[in-house]
Formats: C-alpha cells, structure tokens, sequence
C-alpha cells in the first residue's frame, strides 16, 4: 500500500509543514492553509496506521521544522538559533520509523530545501514585512528624525523613521545618509525635510512671517 511507503510519508509531513509555514508569511488567501491541512490530515493518518512510526520522532521533525522557519519571523535575532531546529528536522527523520527508516539521501535533501526555502524565499519576505510601513501612527510621525536610504526627491525615495522603511518626497532632492525631519504624511509617503530646514523653519510662523 502506497500509505506504507515511509519515504512517502515523511514528505507528506515536511511539505504539508513547509506549507503552513509559507500560509504564515503570507496569510490572507487560504489556499495554503487548505492544502497544508490536507497533507498533514494524510500524513497523520498514515502515521497513525503505520505500527512502526515512533512519534517522538514525528514532533521532533514538526518542530525542528518549524523551529528552523518561524523563530526567525517572530524575533530575527534567533535566525542563528533557529539552525538548531534543522539539526533536530534531520535526527528525527533518522528514527521516524524503526522497521523502514527514510532514506538518508532524502533527508538532507529535505533539510538542504528546508535551509534554501527560508534563504530565498522566506528571509525575502520577512524582510519586506518588516519594511512595510506600519499605518495608523500619524500623530507620532511628524517631527521624528530619519535617514535618508535611497534619495529623495520631489518625484519620491526612501527613508528609514521609528525603525521603518517609508516612501517619502521632498521639495528638493536630499541624498543618501542626509537626516531628514517629518513635516506630515501624505497617504502612504511622508514629506520630508531636510534636518537643519527644518530648524530654520520653526524661525518663521504658520503664515510664513518670521516670529518674535
């Protein structure tokens, strides 16, 4: 019977994790879910039916799997540890069946996709996540301090404020490294000013006249 094939069934289990993982980093449409919950539903099933799976081996690749893939996202300064949870996805498919053990070869071959899904795939998308800009913070932006990333004209750039990545214009070009000063927010970009503009300007008032 095909549900007694352990290298199958240890595939079952990996795809349906790297499944839900993506589902996590990409959430909103429900086709990942859906199909994640169908692999893992045949997978638990087939271990559950198969009298030689050792479960300790089963949590021990499900967590090492995502251990590896998603400490990462919730604190990005665990990526290194995280290496620890693709060590223990491989020592766990060695004992995941104790009559017909996965084969070796497939193992790393799945610990090596494992490693290259989160390089190239995941990391990508974290890193936009974390560079989106968070939405709703209007009445903090204005007057914070930032740097300029990629330079900003008129027409638009990049600046980094509050730990974030925003799309930002100014009425002059201010080029990369330059701090800049939020004048206000306009949709999804921020009007920038140069810093020591905007020192300038507190000189003046609202209607352009200099104060006393």
């Amino acid at each position: 019977m095909i549900l007694q094939d352990a290298n199958l069934i240890y595939m079952l289990l990996i795809v349906g994790l790297w499944t839900a993982v993506f589902s996590i980093y990409t959430p909103g449409t429900g086709a990942g879910e859906t199909i994640s919950f169908a692999l893992l539903g045949v997978g638990i099933y087939a271990f559950a039916t198969n009298p030689m799976t050792n479960w300790i081996a089963v949590g021990m690749v499900t967590a090492g799997t995502l251990a590896y893939l998603l400490l990462p996202l919730y604190r990005k300064g665990l990526a290194q540890l995280a290496l620890v949870g693709l060590a223990v996805q491989m020592a766990g498919g060695l004992f995941i069946f104790s009559g017909s053990p996965v084969s070796p070869v497939l193992i790393v071959f799945t610990a090596t996709v494992s490693f290259a899904l989160y390089q190239w795939a995941l990391l990508p998308l974290l890193n936009k996540r974390l560079s989106d800009p968070i939405l709703g913070d209007e009445e903090l932006l204005p007057g914070s301090v930032g740097r300029v990333v990629a330079q900003v004209t008129p027409a638009g750039g990049t600046v980094h404020v509050r730990s974030e990545q925003w799309s930002a214009y100014s009425d002059d070009t201010i080029p990369i490294g330059e701090s800049v000063v939020v004048m206000r927010r306009d949709g999804l970009r921020l009007v920038v000013a140069r810093q020591k503009d905007k020192r300038d300007a507190r000189r003046t008032g609202a209607d352009g006249e200099l104060e006393n």
